[in-house]
């Protein structure tokens, strides 16, 4: 036995495991040996910069939001969002507008969970 677990605890623990890394093999396979972009390859041009966010768009997207799925990274629950967006929305708005005219993103906001059942 393994750290005092009993011999079903154990291999229940060892099908957790093996089911655990054939999820996480399947959701992330391997990087390829090597890109499969032609070397001459001729990228389109860029397409022009978004414009600017607007105070209507953002009250939109965070009435969009599911008020009581579970908080994110940043612990803040959606409906708390949803109730104060006109308390906020002067700040987030600045944030969004500098984050798109940076292209820069906040790493935790980059992050996500996919539960799979």
């Amino acid at each position: 036995m393994h750290n005092g677990l009993s011999t079903k605890a154990n291999r229940l623990l060892t099908k957790v495991q093996a089911t655990t890394q054939l999820l996480a093999n399947v959701f992330f396979p391997p990087k390829p040996p090597q890109t499969l972009v032609p070397a001459d390859f001729q990228y389109p041009e860029p397409l022009p910069a978004p414009p600017a966010i607007t105070i209507s768009q953002l009250h939109q997207q965070v009435g969009r939001l599911l008020p009581y799925k579970v908080s994110g990274p940043d612990g803040i629950p959606n409906i708390v969002l949803q109730k104060t967006i006109d308390l906020v929305e002067g700040h987030l708005i600045h944030i969004y507008r500098a984050m798109v005219r940076l292209g820069v993103y906040v790493d935790s906001w980059r992050e996500f969970s996919t539960i799979v059942l």
